[in-house]
C-alpha cells in the first residue's frame, strides 16, 4: 500500500535508517552500562553522585550541540542517563521534601534524576536531613537558601565533621521557568564539592551581633568575597550572629580570600564553606 505522502520507497530506507541508529544508540547504551559498572567496582564503595562531573558532561554536550534537537530536550535525555547509570552503581534514594503530594521539589527532583532513582518523600527538612545523615538517602532536596527563612536550614550544615552534609547542586540545572513559580532547590549529600569552572559556594560566617551590615559587605568586598545573596540568622541573647553569603567562584576551605577575614579586631569569628554548586545553564526561554 502506498504512502499518503511521498515516495513509498524513500521512506522505507528512512524508517530502516532510524532502526539501525536506534540499535547504535542502544549498543552505546548497553556498553556504557558495562563501563559505569567497571567504575563502581574500581571506586569500591565510593561516592555514586558526582554533580560537578554531571555538570561538566552536560555542559560539553550542549556546547557541541547542533541541528534541529532542542537543547532542553538533549538535556532531559542525557539527565535521565546519567540518573539511569547512577542506579546502576547501587540504587540509592533522593530524599525530598515533599510534605504533600503536589510538592514542586518532588517535581525538580524527578527532572533531574530521571525514573530510575527512587525518590523519598519527607515531610519535614528535618527528615530530608536525617535520610542523608543515616545513609538511607545519598542526596537531599530543600529549598533554596532564603533571605526571609525565620530558622534556615542551613544553619545545621555550619559544622567541620567530615561527614557533615554540603550543597552540592541546584535545580533546576536547566534554568528556566518549567514549573512556572520559578521553584529552586539545593542538593545536599555528604560529598566535598568538585570545582567546574563555572561554579558558585556558599559561605558560612559568625559575624558579631553589633556590626552592621554594611561593615560586613564591605569587609567582605575588601578580601574578594562580594556576596550575591545575603542571610542573617540571629540567635536571641548570643553576642554573635550566623550569616550565609553566596559569592560566584569555587572557594575551598584554604581559599585565601578567607584568611584575609581573620584578623585582629576583625568581626568575623570564622568563616568556612558550607557548598559549592554547577552554576545552571542559561538556556533562555
Amino acid at each position: 500500500m502506498a504512502e499518503p505522502n511521498g515516495d513509498p520507497a524513500n521512506l522505507q530506507q528512512l524508517r530502516a535508517d532510524i532502526d539501525r541508529i536506534d540499535n547504535a544508540l542502544h549498543d552505546l547504551l548497553m556498553e556504557r552500562a558495562a563501563v559505569v559498572r567497571r567504575i563502581a567496582q574500581v571506586k569500591g564503595g565510593g561516592p555514586i553522585f558526582r554533580p560537578g562531573r554531571e555538570a561538566s558532561v552536560i555542559r560539553r554536550l550542549v556546547a557541541r550541540h547542533a541541528g534541529p534537537l532542542p537543547v532542553r530536550a538533549l538535556v532531559s535525555v542525557w539527565r535521565e542517563v546519567i540518573g539511569a547509570f547512577t542506579a546502576v552503581q547501587g540504587r540509592n534514594a533522593v530524599a525530598v521534601l515533599a510534605p504533600d503530594s503536589g510538592s514542586p521539589y518532588a517535581a525538580l527532583a524527578r527532572d533531574h534524576f530521571g525514573a530510575s532513582l527512587p525518590l523519598l518523600p519527607c515531610r519535614s527538612v528535618g527528615q530530608v536531613m536525617n535520610a542523608v545523615m543515616a545513609g538511607e538517602a545519598a542526596v537531599g532536596v530543600l529549598p533554596v537558601p532564603r533571605e526571609e527563612d525565620p530558622d534556615p536550614w542551613w544553619r545545621t550544615i555550619t559544622g567541620t565533621g567530615k561527614d557533615t552534609p554540603r550543597i552540592v547542586g541546584r535545580l533546576p540545572f536547566a534554568g528556566g521557568e518549567a514549573h512556572g513559580d520559578r521553584t529552586e532547590a539545593a542538593l545536599v549529600a555528604k560529598l566535598q564539592p568538585e570545582p567546574t569552572g563555572d561554579d558558585a559556594t556558599y559561605l558560612a560566617l559568625e559575624v558579631s551581633a553589633t556590626v552592621s551590615r554594611g561593615r560586613i559587605v564591605g569587609k567582605l568586598q575588601e578580601s574578594g568575597l562580594a556576596p550575591e545573596f545575603f542571610a542573617t540568622w540571629e540567635t536571641r541573647g548570643s553576642d554573635f550572629h550566623l550569616l550565609l553569603i553566596e559569592v560566584g567562584d569555587f572557594i575551598a576551605a584554604d581559599d585565601a580570600r578567607l584568611a584575609k577575614l581573620s584578623y585582629q579586631g576583625s568581626p568575623f569569628a570564622w568563616a568556612r564553606p558550607i557548598g559549592s554548586y554547577p552554576r545552571p545553564l542559561n538556556l533562555g526561554p
